[in-house]
This record gives C-alpha cells, sequence and structure tokens, in this order.
C-alpha cells in the first residue's frame, strides 16, 4: 500500500508538474498569438488608411474629371457659336465682297463714260471757239465793207455836177437802204447767234465743271474703297498668320506623348483642355489662311472672289478634320473619362500597406490646386501659352471686326 501511495503521488505530482508546464507553454503561446495579431492589427490599420488616402485620391481626381467634363461641354459650345458666328462672318464678308466688285465695276464704267463726255465736250468747246473766231471775223469784215460803202457813197455824190433824175435817186437811194437794212439784219443775227454761241459756251463750260467736280468725288470714293479692301486684305493676312500658328499647335500637339505617367496625364489632359478650346476657337478664325488677297485693281476680281472663298472652305474642313483626329485620339488614349486610371496610387497600395507621407502630401496638395487654378509648367507649355495668348488676342480683336467698316 505504501507503494502504491507513492506512485499515485509520484504521478500526481508528474502531472501537475506536466500541467504547469504546459500552461506556461499556453501562456506564451497566447503571448505570442497576441503579439501576432497586435501587428497583424497595426498592419490593417495602416492598409485601412492606405485605402482611405486612395478613396479621397479618388474621389478629387472624380471631382477633377467632372470639372474637366464640364470645360469640354463648354468648349463644344462654345466651338458650335464660333462656327455659326464664323459662317455669319463669311457670309458677310461674301456679300460685302460682291457689293464692292459691284460698286468698283459701275464707278469705273461711269468713270469712263465722263471721261468720254469731257473729252467731247472740250472738242466741241474748240469747235465753238474757232467758229466764234469766223463769225467776228465776219462781223468785222461786214462793218468794214459797210463803212467803205457809205465812205464810197459821201465822195461820190459831191463830185456828181449834173443833177441825176429823181427816179434814179429814187432807185440808188431805195437800194443802198435795202443794202444797209440787210447788212444790218446780217449783222444783228451774227451778233445773236454769238451771244448764243457763249451763252452755250459759259453752260458748256459749269457743266464741264459739275462733271470735273463729280469725277473728283468719285475718285475720292474709289480711293477709299481700294482702301477698304487693303484693310481687308490686312485682315485676311492676320487671320492667316493665326491659322498658321494653331495649326502649327495642333501638329506639335499631336506628336506629344500622353501616357507617360500618372502625373503627366494629369497635366496633358488640362493642357488638352485648354487647347481644345483654342484650336477650336481658331480653327474657326483660321478658315482664311492660305488665302491670297487680290488687288482692287485687277479686272478679274470675280473669279478670285469664288477661289478666295472656296480655299477658305477647304482649310476651314482640313483643320476641322485635324481638330477631330486630335479628339479621337485622346479619347483612345483614355483622356477626359472618369475611369481613367492612376498607376502610381494603384501600385502604392498594391506593394506597401502604408504609402509615403510625402507621397500623399504632394498627391493632396497636387490635386487641389489642380481644383483651383491649373498652371503647367515646361519649356513647351510656356511656349505653348504664348501662341494660345496672341491667338486669344486675335480672336478678341476679330469679335470686334466688322466687315462694313474699314
Amino acid at each position: 500500500m505504501s507503494d502504491f501511495s507513492l506512485n499515485l503521488e509520484f504521478v500526481s505530482r508528474m502531472s501537475e508538474q506536466k500541467d504547469r508546464t504546459h500552461l506556461s507553454d499556453d501562456l506564451e503561446l497566447a503571448a505570442e498569438i497576441g503579439k501576432n495579431l497586435l501587428e497583424r492589427n497595426k498592419e490593417l490599420e495602416c492598409l485601412l488608411k492606405s485605402s482611405h488616402h486612395y478613396l479621397e485620391e479618388q474621389a478629387l481626381k472624380n471631382e477633377f474629371l467632372e470639372k474637366q467634363l464640364e470645360t469640354l461641354r463648354e468648349v463644344n459650345d462654345q466651338r458650335n457659336k464660333a462656327f455659326e458666328q464664323m459662317e455669319t462672318t463669311a457670309l458677310e464678308l461674301h456679300k460685302a465682297n460682291q457689293k464692292l466688285q459691284n460698286e468698283t465695276n459701275t464707278m469705273k464704267k461711269r468713270y469712263r463714260d465722263l471721261t468720254e463726255m469731257v473729252d467731247n465736250m472740250d472738242l466741241r468747246c474748240e469747235e465753238y471757239r474757232k467758229e466764234v473766231e469766223e463769225l467776228q471775223k465776219e462781223r468785222s469784215r461786214l462793218q468794214r465793207d459797210l463803212s467803205m460803202a457809205l465812205s464810197f457813197h459821201e465822195q461820190v455824190n459831191p463830185l456828181d455836177s449834173e443833177p441825176e433824175p429823181a427816179d434814179e435817186q429814187i432807185e440808188r437811194r431805195r437800194q443802198y437802204d435795202e443794202e444797209r437794212a440787210e447788212k444790218e439784219r446780217q449783222l444783228e443775227a451774227l451778233n445773236i447767234k454769238i451771244s448764243n454761241l457763249r451763252e452755250q459756251h459759259v453752260q458748256e463750260r459749269s457743266k464741264r465743271e459739275e462733271l470735273e467736280y463729280e469725277l473728283s468725288e468719285l475718285i475720292q470714293e474709289n480711293q477709299q474703297l481700294e482702301t477698304q479692301l487693303r484693310v481687308f486684305a490686312e485682315r485676311a493676312e492676320e487671320w492667316q498668320q493665326v491659322a498658321s500658328g494653331t495649326e502649327r499647335a495642333i501638329d506639335i500637339l499631336s506628336e506629344n506623348p500622353l501616357n507617360d505617367s500618372a502625373d503627366d496625364v494629369v497635366e496633358d489632359d488640362s493642357f488638352v483642355v485648354v487647347s481644345e478650346q483654342l484650336s477650336r476657337q481658331s480653327s474657326a478664325l483660321s478658315d482664311h489662311s492660305g488665302v491670297v488677297v487680290l488687288s482692287p485693281s485687277e479686272e478679274k476680281t470675280g473669279e478670285n472672289s469664288a477661289s478666295f472663298f472656296s480655299e477658305l472652305g477647304d482649310q476651314y474642313h482640313e483643320l476641322v478634320r485635324k481638330y477631330d483626329a486630335l479628339l479621337d485620339k485622346c479619347k483612345q488614349e483614355g483622356l477626359g473619362k472618369h475611369s481613367l486610371p492612376i498607376p502610381k496610387v494603384q501600385r502604392a497600395v498594391q506593394v506597401s500597406p502604408l504609402p509615403s507621407p510625402n507621397k500623399t502630401e504632394r498627391r493632396h496638395r497636387y490635386f487641389s490646386e489642380s481644383e483651383i487654378d491649373y498652371k503647367p509648367e515646361g519649356p513647351k507649355i510656356r511656349e505653348y501659352k504664348k501662341m494660345f495668348q496672341k491667338i486669344y488676342t486675335r480672336l478678341e480683336e476679330s469679335k470686334n471686326f466688322r466687315p462694313g467698316t474699314p
């Protein structure tokens, strides 16, 4: 019995010792599990924070893209209005050009008629002057003949010693009176004709002066029309320069890469918004690019006007085609959509549970600045801004331009 009790006590002690050992092992295991759970909890908290940052960035990005979409809609409306305005302006310019051509042709024809009329009046005045001189010579000759006849009659009468018969004296007296009356009538008719010719000469001279004054007014009006045409030519050259600058900017934009990184995507997207607005408005004004403006003194004005507007339409359709191609390329690259990926943010969440604070602050600052006022940097962007500023200046000048005023 004593051995059995000893064995039982030994077994109980061994079991107690084993229980203590298991308990310590369980406590150590529980401590390890708790430590692992705390570390895992911290990792999950870091991952949750990074997820919150990512969601905030996504919300900012969505808001930014919504603003860009609204801007694109406004740009589309402005482009439609600009197209309508350009069509109206082109129609007004066409009508003004036709009107100026008709007025120029009418004035040229009237100028030729007036020139011929003045030449004819000069010839008639010269003929009248010669006729007046001849009549004056004839008048002086008649007066001289009359005076010679009177003096001869006075000289003949005293020499007659023999008295003539009364009938002969009466007949001679009657012939002398008739001859004198005839000469007086001729002289009076010549005086009347001379006075009439003088009056007609005065009338012709006054009419000539009026025609010369009217001709000078027509010349001044023609000069004003030529000045207006030169102003149209200068305006067309300015539009041609604006159109060439816009086309060059569109070509440069179409050659630039649009998807190098997430920051480049945002920058290019914002720049596309500005460039689309400028290119759409300037493409409507660039309809006159490549137009050859003719001199007002050329004769074939109608054919040149037709070629002017046909070339204008070709330039307009070419710029619209280039703009649509650039817009399709931007859509294919994923610009201006709500489903735009953000590669750097996704890689930060997948690789590291806790993104760098500097990157997070930089992204927050970047998106907040983009919401307020996006200002792209870089030498090319500054060059674009200068170019588009010049285009805006030309657009504002063209808004105040009216084709009827020089």
